[in-house]
């Protein structure tokens, strides 16, 4: 059935080009998200490592806690905008100093209400591709779904849409709409990039947000192309090259009216279930795909 206390959502995807100055950053996601407010959207994306884009090895030094003082600080400008802000990862120290690739959503009153530690990190083999992730990011343990004005927010990280089981843990948690941030590598992305995300998109009948990082940066070069997908796999919006983000309306009926016309998910003979254990707090689902067949 509709759910019916699902708003209409205005979603921007922004477009960075991210450095190693955290403090230029940070200024240019507070622009980026007061710009895609003004043109009127209430959720607001940013991308993978939106906070620092550069040599792994310095990760250590520019980390900090979630909540935090950057979280802090979107926090009050989505507070006075009265939106959700995704940052779509930001280099996080856990409590026992381990690093994570954070993805972070924040509510319309500033407060944290979903993280998400980017569990697939990226490690490439191809020379045009480089990329040692998992030298100094821990992996995270738990799929994450949050709410954001009725929609149930799948939270997902860059590398992760490889991985479609995940996006299956994600849809048996009850996802409407999935967020990739990414930093997707040029090499990768001219071929892969919206060929994943409308796959996921798909297969999932779920809108699909994608922020995304463009460019040269020191130790690499990001593909851009920020968009957002319907749970048709049509793309709505594209930002291109001299593009700041990527805007459309993403309308509940679309999911439901979709699902019940064509219910794929319904007819699934294998499924992913969550196993479940003790959130870190109450806006995380916790779980670790596991994968059985038969009837549902």
């Amino acid at each position: 059935m509709p759910d019916l206390n699902r708003e209409t959502l205005t979603v921007a995807a922004v477009q960075m080009s991210s450095g190693t100055d955290k403090e230029a950053n940070i200024a240019a996601i507070e622009g980026s998200i007061a710009e895609a407010a003004s043109a009127g959207a209430n959720f607001v994306a940013v991308p993978e490592y939106a906070t620092y884009l550069g040599p792994d090895k310095d990760f250590e030094s520019i980390a900090e806690f979630v909540p935090g003082p950057t979280t802090q600080r979107i926090g009050a400008l989505a507070q006075s905008l009265r939106i959700h802000v995704l940052i779509g990862s930001m280099v996080e120290r856990g409590h026992d100093e381990r690093l994570f690739n954070a993805s972070v959503l924040l509510d319309p009153a500033g407060q944290l209400c979903g993280r998400y530690r980017k569990i697939h990190l990226f490690r490439a083999g191809h020379r045009d591709a480089t990329g040692a992730e998992d030298r100094y990011i821990s992996a995270g343990d738990r799929a994450v779904v949050a709410e954001a004005r009725g929609w149930r927010v799948g939270m997902t990280v860059c590398y992760d849409v490889r991985f479609p089981e995940l996006y299956r843990a994600l849809s048996d948690l009850g996802t409407d709409l999935l967020t990739v941030p990414a930093a997707f590598t040029a090499f990768t992305g001219k071929d892969h990039w919206l060929t994943l995300l409308r796959a996921r998109a798909i297969e999932n009948q779920a809108y699909v947000v994608a922020p995304a990082q463009i460019g040269p940066y020191e130790g690499g070069e990001s593909f851009g192309r920020s968009c957002i997908i319907d749970p048709w796999g049509t793309p709505l919006a594209i930002a291109g090259d001299g593009q700041r983000f990527a805007l459309a309306r993403c309308e509940a009926l679309a999911v439901d009216e979709l699902r019940e016309q064509f219910p794929v998910l319904e007819h699934r003979q294998m499924k992913v279930s969550p196993i479940l254990g003790s959130p870190e707090d109450a806006s995380v689902s916790p779980s670790i795909p596991s994968v059985s067949a038969g009837r549902r």
